[in-house]
């Protein structure tokens, strides 16, 4: 199972969905994020946020979200954009969620910190959804 966190820069919040995943799924999921316009590195402020919970983002960096990555991706996730002018429908990307969760970028500590402890909550409730009946 493969899953796509999405947002227009891959500095934020699609950062800390994806590394969440990855550190809280079981063997055989996966998660991978990308932007549609991505910018050149990761927040800082969220990799010190992330490095807050024992999570180092301080060497990804933001990916462009390629038709291969849509195309073997299972579900697709965008991070509080959905289908708006700022990420649009995609590479004809079919979104199974939007997160409408604020943008870290710009903001201090005080302010990403509970975006990040959102984002924790949505991604082990989404992985309780996913791994139900398995």
């Amino acid at each position: 199972m493969q899953v796509l966190f999405v947002c227009v820069h891959n500095a934020g919040r699609s950062q800390m969905a994806e590394a969440f995943f990855n550190a809280l799924a079981p063997a055989g999921y996966r998660a991978a994020s990308a932007g549609t316009v991505p910018t050149a590195a990761v927040n800082p402020v969220v990799v010190t946020a992330m490095a807050e919970v024992g999570i180092d983002l301080a060497a990804h960096t933001p990916k462009l979200a390629t038709p291969e990555l849509v195309a073997a991706s299972d579900v697709i996730i965008t991070m509080g954009c959905g289908v708006q002018e700022s990420c649009p429908l995609y590479l004809g990307m079919k979104i199974d969620a939007d997160w409408g969760l604020d943008d870290p970028a710009g903001q201090g500590l005080p302010v990403v910190r509970p975006i990040r402890d959102a984002i924790r909550v949505r991604v082990a409730q989404f992985l309780t959804q996913l791994t139900e009946g398995v």
